[in-house]
């Protein structure tokens, strides 16, 4: 048996910083840990086994943020024919990814707020506020997700010439 990666100091600090910076953006630290290590990593795949060795993980930690980033589309899962293993790594696009399939959810939730209305009658008008505005957002997200996915794929073509560092001076690039 092959034995897992070990981290170099380096690469579990930025393992680290983007776990806690993941998770101060409301999402799970333990997420954040498995797609900054996949996102580094030099092999092509890692088994869930090893995930969890070499971010000393327990196995539920590491298959409850494997579903989350999958069903998130930032992580792929690969098969070894013959093999009950898991492997997974990074999409080679998280977000752009996200972007075109990472809003799914967006609909049901629309959907969800929606039944507010019907579920509680008795809504306050703050209530009724906060309702409608979650639901407006989720139609808003809905109508922009592909020009958003759009703009991306742009975007990436016009950095596709420039250094890293001329990159960065770019910076977000915002309409008026």
């Amino acid at each position: 048996m092959k034995s897992p990666p070990v981290l170099t100091d380096q690469q579990r600090q930025f393992v680290d910083n983007f776990a806690q910076t993941w998770n101060q953006a409301s999402s799970s630290t333990m997420d954040g840990r498995v797609l900054g290590y996949l996102l580094i990593m030099d092999a092509d795949y890692i088994s869930s086994a090893d995930l969890g060795r070499v971010l000393s993980a327990s196995p539920g930690s590491i298959s409850v943020s494997t579903r989350r980033l999958l069903n998130n589309a930032m992580i792929k899962r690969h098969w070894i024919p013959g093999d009950r293993n898991h492997y997974f790594a990074a999409e080679d696009d998280p977000w752009g990814n996200y972007l075109a399939h990472g809003f799914e959810p967006s609909a049901k939730l629309r959907d969800a707020t929606r039944l507010a209305h019907q579920l509680v009658p008795d809504l306050t008008t703050a209530s009724k506020a906060r309702i409608e505005n979650a639901t407006d957002y989720f139609i808003w997200i809905e109508t922009r997700k592909d020009s958003l996915a759009e703009e991306w794929e742009e975007y990436k073509k016009s950095r596709s010439s420039k250094t890293v560092s001329e990159q960065a001076d770019m910076g977000p690039q915002r309409s008026a």
